[in-house]
């Protein structure tokens, strides 16, 4: 992509021009719109492509990426000129994710119809609540784990994140659309964090710890799965929990009460009371010999 100067801009027609879109910082992901608000299926070389602050521009096809630049202005896709590769403000890890994407063009390559997509990669952080419910069976009852989990993070290599939605992108992407695809993701981790401690016998003392012994292994998948998406994990931490159908309070043998004899020739019954006679006079227990 060439760098257009603003006075030229009106050598484009309003149908040439495309931009994001995105006005509200709610959306993670948003294909190129004309001027007037339609959004084509696909654009060819020639059209102007305005990027604002904290915007990533890709031009796509088939799951590869042709251009991307994120420095803010105006921009016309030329397609058949060598790609434009500009990753100023990503994460060190978008240029080696962005090696496998890189393609030699050739003249007629330009003409192709390829997708324009924006990510948006300000520094806003998310913060969200996980809250799942496990059901699973230990020292043979079955147990009901609640586990309440907040985490935040922020989109900070747009090139994994582009691949781990494999191109599956309609309009747009909001925050609210990926938290269902994220947790879905999560839920599902969690449980499995709990059953290998489960089938390791180390859920009981977990429990029992409130579970403590749970942070280092979420810190680490967690933080493990948000980086395969092309996420910043900034925090994970246990909010909340209760399980229903386990007693963390362990049975004890109540005490055996004894019989006492004393010196001046009464004796204490184990019921607790104090006799004379050969008999106890509440429960009628024989007097030891």
């Amino acid at each position: 992509m060439a760098f257009v100067h603003e006075k030229d801009r009106i050598h484009f027609k309003k149908e040439q021009c495309f931009y994001s879109g995105m006005k509200e910082d709610t959306l993670l992901i948003s294909k190129g719109k004309c001027e007037d608000g339609s959004v084509p299926e696909k654009i060819r070389r020639g059209i102007l492509v305005h990027i604002e602050p904290n915007e990533c521009a890709m031009i796509v096809k088939n799951n590869k990426i042709y251009e991307l630049t994120t420095n803010s202005g105006d921009y016309k896709y030329e397609g058949y000129m060598n790609p434009t590769y500009i990753c100023d403000g990503l994460d060190s890890s978008s240029e080696q994710s962005l090696e496998a994407h890189k393609v030699k063009f050739n003249f007629s390559s330009g003409n192709e119809e390829r997708e324009l997509l924006y990510f948006n990669i300000s520094t806003r952080e998310v913060t969200n609540d996980l809250l799942e419910k496990i059901t699973m069976e230990i020292q043979e009852k079955k147990v009901d784990i609640y586990i309440q989990v907040g985490y935040s993070y922020k989109l900070n290599n747009p090139v994994r994140f582009f691949e781990f939605m494999e191109g599956k992108i309609n309009e747009e992407l909001d925050y609210g659309e990926f938290e269902a695809i994220l947790q879905t993701y999560l839920c599902s981790m969690v449980t499995q964090i709990l059953k290998s401690m489960n089938e390791k016998g180390e859920l009981q003392s977990c429990i029992e710890n409130h579970f403590e012994e749970l942070q280092d292994p979420l810190q680490t998948l967690f933080a493990q799965v948000f980086s395969n998406m092309g996420i910043q994990l900034i925090k994970v931490e246990i909010e909340d929990s209760n399980v229903m159908g386990y007693s963390m309070t362990r049975e004890v043998e109540p005490e055996t009460k004894k019989i006492v004899l004393s010196l001046d020739g009464s004796w204490t019954c184990s019921c607790g009371c104090t006799n004379t006679t050969n008999f106890c006079g509440n429960c009628g227990a024989k007097r030891p010999d």
